[in-house]
């Protein structure tokens, strides 16, 4: 969820600028949940990171030496038609599974709010929490400060239950009902909102001249505790052999939600960190397209239903679907049209 909303080796601050790092808040080792013992998620937010950015090196090697594969460009075609765009679209799909590969695989020593790590952020980083504990109140204002992203401040209604953000963070989900809608994850971008000149302009829909960047804040990546406690709950599954198998079985998709196929049951927690990474400036800024974007009698579009509906790379599902289609392909698979994931 995307919240408003070979090159030169140059330096800065001893490293190399294309090394986009990430790093994990210390309240990810203590998530609460309603009826449920805190989770100690740092660890297992490690692996999910790695198998994200594992997932987007592997697609990109796909698309690099085997793009004319039967499976490969079949998947692709599901994923945005076989119309005169194509190659561009997945051209696309290249550029922003490569930047996504550029993340480090382990994480950085310090955290968010160690002054080590805010002395050297850029907006190429990521910093991924569990918990809303960094927004503090501004003095004699009802907004907040996130205090990891140089003071921005947020109104306080952001944090409402019917909010995305007040949403992420409820503890009181039925972690069992596959049809109760709640958001995963949140990304937020460390550009600014000049909202007076937006205002001016007679608010337009495209809100990107908009969008002020800050080159010494990173992005943040917000998981909300509720996918975090169902993943434990289900022993931190991955993308591997005993998953897809499962998905084989009779039955599987009675388990899932109305809208979802077969493929989607592998959605895990490194899949969602992918497709949140592709929000991010060094992913791409992807989107999560809007209501009006949408094909008629699609709710959301995230799913392999929809976006083999929407078709479109500036879409983030598209290209983590695409993502995790070819990481299937490398390890055997293929998903068709009705999400099905066969064995090549």
């Amino acid at each position: 969820m995307y919240l408003i909303y070979s090159l030169p080796l140059l330096m800065l601050w001893g490293r190399p600028t294309f090394a986009a790092r990430w790093t994990i808040d210390s309240g990810c080792d203590n998530v609460p949940f309603s009826q449920r013992s805190p989770l100690n998620a740092v660890d297992e937010l490690k692996k999910a990171m790695a198998e994200a950015i594992t997932m987007a090196e592997n697609a990109v090697k796909v698309l690099n030496e085997h793009a004319d594969d039967e499976h490969v460009s079949g998947m692709m075609k599901l994923i945005y038609g076989d119309g005169n765009d194509y190659q561009a679209k997945v051209d696309e799909t290249k550029r922003i599974l490569a930047n996504v590969a550029g993340f480090e695989k382990e994480k950085a020593g310090p955290g968010p709010l160690d002054q080590e790590w805010q002395n050297t952020m850029t907006n190429n980083d990521v910093m991924i929490f569990c918990s809303k504990d960094r927004f503090k109140p501004k003095q004699g204002s009802t907004q907040l400060m996130d205090t990891s992203m140089n003071n921005k401040l947020f109104s306080a209604s952001s944090f409402d239950d019917d909010k995305l953000r007040g949403a992420c963070y409820k503890t009181d989900y039925d972690l069992n009902n596959v049809n109760e809608k709640k958001p995963t994850a949140l990304t937020t971008p460390s550009d600014l909102f000049d909202k007076k000149k937006y205002n001016q302009d007679g608010k337009p829909p495209d809100m990107s001249p908009y969008m002020v960047a800050q080159p010494k804040v990173a992005d943040t990546i917000d998981i909300c505790p509720w996918l975090l406690h169902r993943s434990a709950g289900r022993g931190w599954p991955r993308i591997d052999k005993d998953q897809i198998t499962k998905t084989q079985q009779p039955g599987f998709k009675d388990g899932l939600s109305d809208i979802a196929l077969p493929v989607d049951g592998l959605v895990d927690t490194g899949y969602t960190l992918l497709h949140e990474l592709t929000h991010t400036k060094q992913g791409g800024r992807t989107i999560d397209t809007l209501p009006a974007d949408r094909p008629a009698g699609a709710e959301s579009c995230y799913g392999w239903k929809c976006v083999q509906l929407i078709k479109d790379p500036k879409n983030a599902d598209n290209i983590a679907k695409a993502g995790m289609a070819l990481h299937l392909w490398t390890m055997g698979y293929h998903v068709d049209k009705d999400g099905n994931v066969l064995n090549k």
